[in-house]
């Protein structure tokens, strides 16, 4: 089933205060994506994809053109476009400048959990707990702050952030671009199995050829589709 489509987008900006300049930061964009499905959407660095990404979580209102969630118009439809952003998370490419630098990472976790699954004391505690399991960290990081753990262990954190709200998808915008070469390969290991697990659909994005073939690599049997984008 598709959960997403786009139609003939774009998203044009102006620059110039005299001499006004069109920018299109995409052009007539279609796009399908089914339920539970992977896709790698890979294109050079200024091509669009972030936007594009921006288009997907509905922080960025195109110009012209048809989003559609799960059949609905997300910007003619309130309720579907507040469903989205629930339903769809998004993993940062900085993983320090995603979480507040003054908040432990039990707080940051803490944030999303109260707010959307209402959970307090010790469920609440417990959720935290089981997040971290997941992602393949423990308790001891809960009293700690960001600059006190590593790049790859904010990621882990970050992905941790992004799934305790239980999301339909999940768009993780070069996770690990940023990170030493000893943990990406393990941030990708990670999501792949996550999506798996929670029977997500994963959009990874990413500049980096050898990454997306990997995550074609690590997929196996499922599907895994490449949507380019070209600046």
């Amino acid at each position: 089933m598709e959960i997403i489509r786009i139609n003939n987008l774009s998203v044009k900006f102006t620059q110039g205060s005299f001499t006004r300049r069109v920018i299109y930061a995409l052009r007539d964009v279609n796009l399908g994506i089914d339920d539970r499905e992977t896709v790698t959407i890979i294109g050079e660095s200024g091509a669009g994809k972030t936007t594009l990404a921006r288009v997907l979580i509905a922080l960025e209102k195109p110009t012209s053109g048809v989003y559609l969630y799960k059949g609905k118009n997300v910007w003619k439809d309130r309720k579907t476009k507040k469903i989205l952003r629930e339903e769809i998370q998004y993993i940062y490419q900085d993983p320090i400048s995603s979480l507040n630098p003054s908040k432990t990472i039990g707080e940051s976790l803490s944030y999303p959990i109260k707010k959307h699954l209402k959970l307090k004391g010790e469920k609440l505690h417990a959720k935290i707990s089981e997040l971290l399991n997941s992602v393949g960290l423990d308790n001891s990081v809960i009293n700690r702050y960001p600059n006190q753990l590593s790049g790859g262990q904010l990621q882990r954190i970050n992905i941790a952030r992004a799934i305790s709200v239980n999301p339909k998808v999940l768009i993780a915008d070069e996770p690990v671009t940023m990170l030493d070469a000893s943990y990406r390969i393990g941030i990708i290991d990670l999501l792949v199995n996550l999506k798996n697990e929670r029977n997500m659909t994963l959009i990874m994005i990413t500049h980096d050829l050898a990454i997306a073939k990997y995550l074609d690599y690590k997929a196996g049997g499922l599907r895994v589709s490449y949507f380019m984008v070209v600046g």
